[in-house]
């Protein structure tokens, strides 16, 4: 039998149920039950959402242990009533040990929610996989990407896992100009969002236009919270020099190690990792903001550094429709007039989150025993922000408002299924103790004749939508934007023609480094076959053949073009038949009018008269 020392920690509770001033707040304490013995906490007066931050030293536990919790409304008078228990089974804790997690939420039977910590004395060894070497050494830094799903089990202590550094790509192509742009997964459909807890992968690409030397190629990561423009809180800084993964494992000889970098594309994948705790991104809060970017800086021998900078956006999973602490809704009110009888209003419904621009079903049930009759059903959302920071600055508020109007008379039961609508920006529901609290609640009002009405409140949770949904876009609008000239497609319109004209989506999602080489269609013209085979176009299966063979096509439009030109004593007219999308197709229709719009001088002209009359299309 496994024994080791447990101590617990009641941290802070959220959504809790209300009991007093009209189920508007509580004086939550509480208790917890191990083993015949008791320990309370402290009483947090008037609140839904209290901070209790006490520990208790529950001795020695094991495998079968387990602990009951129960919050309680304290009163100074009569019973202490009961806002919900749970059962927390000593195998929950250790099964989040042993992946690195120090504190869990536990659902409460009725209603909200306890932040319970835990330290084990001595600690359960992580469940982490080792990190291998490349068995012919010649690549010693980087790590299968198999295996770094060991970052998802780093604790919430701060700390960070090895660096991970990949062999970078290198395309010969013939950029313009020297610049350096950051290329995230799934970006040229939707904005990328990363889940913290998960690997962060991203490419940089460096446009070479004329040989270099570079000393260090730098690209990080960091994370902040901050008020007012200044750093409150550093959520996670790392960085990568992108040159070890060319000069071998770091060392203080590597990082000065000069590196001389050829005309073309230079190709630059890294990771980085998120600690699981992390906040999801916010900005326009007032003047409370949680950011993450990344920055990369290159050390060019006798030239310019280039300095580039890019905000991602990072959602925490808990702030997503995937937040394990979801529940039901079962909110009960009465009232009894002066006339007799009795009016109760009743609202259920199956969850208490939902994401921005999602409709709030509710149903309402009212009970009317009484003389009086109801009018209408008045449902309100409410949100208020307060940020803890910002004294004298009011609390905001937002009012979603719907009204039903089901006249009940006496003796009557009404049930009705009321739909709210949610707005699409609407900010989701944040608790950081001392620091900012966003909450939403629905007012429910049972709008009474010649009577004070009967209402109720109760909290709800707004939710970001899942952050892996891919949503693609219209099928016809990406085909059509599609140009007919293959050197003039982006890196999007290889995507669409990948997608909706050749219907092979595998390219793209069995094969996770298609992003990495973002080529255009220009690019396409000058890159090497293998590497379209073997690396761009793998993830295609059994149909990698037959989309290389597409391709193909579309490109000898373009380059059998200029072949017959060169070959013809023509290759000035090269950026004229281009410029004019004249492909290899179109050549035996060109008619002498046509041809006399390309070219000005007669034997020009003469000379491509002969050179397409005898040109076969098979």
């Amino acid at each position: 039998m496994d024994n080791r020392g447990l101590r617990l920690f009641i941290v802070e509770g959220k959504e809790l149920k209300g009991s007093d001033n009209g189920g508007s707040s509580s004086d939550p304490y509480v208790k917890l039950k191990f083993n015949g013995d008791s320990f309370k906490t402290e009483t947090i007066k008037n609140t839904l959402s209290p901070v209790w931050n006490q520990s208790f030293d529950m001795g020695m536990v094991n495998e079968y242990s387990t602990f009951e919790i129960e919050c309680l409304d304290w009163d100074r008078f009569g019973k202490h009533d009961s806002l919900g228990k749970v059962q927390l089974p000593m195998t929950v804790l250790r099964e989040a040990a042993i992946f690195g997690q120090s504190d869990k939420w536990v659902n409460l039977d009725k209603k909200g929610y306890i932040r319970v910590g835990f330290q084990f004395n001595p600690p359960y060894p992580l469940q982490q996989q080792q990190h291998q070497i490349s068995p012919d050494g010649s690549n010693p830094n980087v790590i299968q990407q198999n295996q770094i799903q060991q970052q998802n089990i780093i604790s919430s202590y701060g700390q960070l896992p090895p660096p991970v550094y990949y062999e970078p790509i290198y395309l010969k192509t013939y950029p313009t100009k020297l610049e350096a742009e950051f290329i995230l997964p799934n970006d040229l459909y939707q904005k990328t969002i990363y889940v913290t807890g998960e690997p962060v992968k991203a490419s940089l690409i460096l446009y070479v236009n004329q040989p270099i030397i570079v000393r260090s190629l730098f690209v990080s990561l960091k994370g902040k919270t901050s008020i007012r423009g200044k750093k409150q809180k550093e959520l996670v800084q790392d960085y990568r020099n992108l040159l070890h993964s060319t000069t071998g494992p770091s060392s203080p000889n590597s990082q000065t190690q000069k590196i001389a970098l050829d005309i073309g594309k230079h190709i630059y994948p890294f990771e980085f990792f998120i600690p699981k705790h992390c906040n999801s991104s916010i900005d326009g809060i007032g003047n409370y903001k949680v950011s993450y970017r990344f920055q990369f800086n290159a050390d060019i021998v006798n030239l310019p550094d280039i300095e580039l900078e890019r905000e991602i956006t990072v959602v925490n999973l808990e702030d997503t429709v995937h937040r394990m602490t979801q529940t039901q809704i079962n909110e009960r009110c009465s009232k009894s007039p002066i006339t007799g009888g009795n009016i109760e209003m009743t609202i259920s419904a199956p969850k208490n989150s939902y994401y921005p621009g999602e409709d709030i079903e509710l149903q309402v049930h009212v009970n009317n025993s009484s003389k009086k009759k109801v009018k209408k059903i008045e449902l309100e959302l409410q949100r208020t922000i307060t940020i803890e920071h910002e004294k004298g600055v009011p609390s905001q508020v937002l009012k979603v408002s719907k009204n039903f109007f089901p006249k009940i008379r006496q003796n009557q039961e009404s049930t009705q299924i009321v739909v709210m609508e949610t707005p699409q920006n609407l900010l989701n529901t944040i608790y950081q103790s001392g620091i900012i609290k966003i909450e939403y609640k629905v007012r429910a009002v049972l709008d009474i004749l010649d009577c004070i009405d009967l209402y109720t409140l109760f909290p709800v949770n707004i939710v970001l939508p899942d952050p892996k949904r891919v949503i693609l876009p219209n099928p016809l609008d990406e085909i059509s934007k599609i140009p007919r000239y293959i050197q003039e497609w982006t890196p999007r319109n290889l995507l669409s023609w990948l997608y909706f004209r050749m219907k092979c989506p595998e390219v793209v999602t069995a094969n996770p480094e298609f992003y990495q080489y973002c080529l255009s269609g220009n690019e396409l013209l000058s890159i090497p076959d293998n590497i379209l085979l073997e690396k761009v176009l793998k993830g295609a299966g059994s149909r990698t053949e037959e989309i290389f063979k597409a391709i193909k096509i579309e490109i000898d439009r373009v380059l059998s073009v200029r072949s017959i030109l060169k070959d013809n004593q023509l290759p000035h007219l090269i950026p004229t038949f281009e410029k004019e999308m004249v492909t290899f197709d179109l050549l035996p229709t060109l008619t002498p009018f046509d041809l006399g719009q390309l070219t000005t001088t007669i034997g020009d002209r003469i000379r491509l008269q002969n050179a397409f009359k005898n040109i076969s299309l098979n």
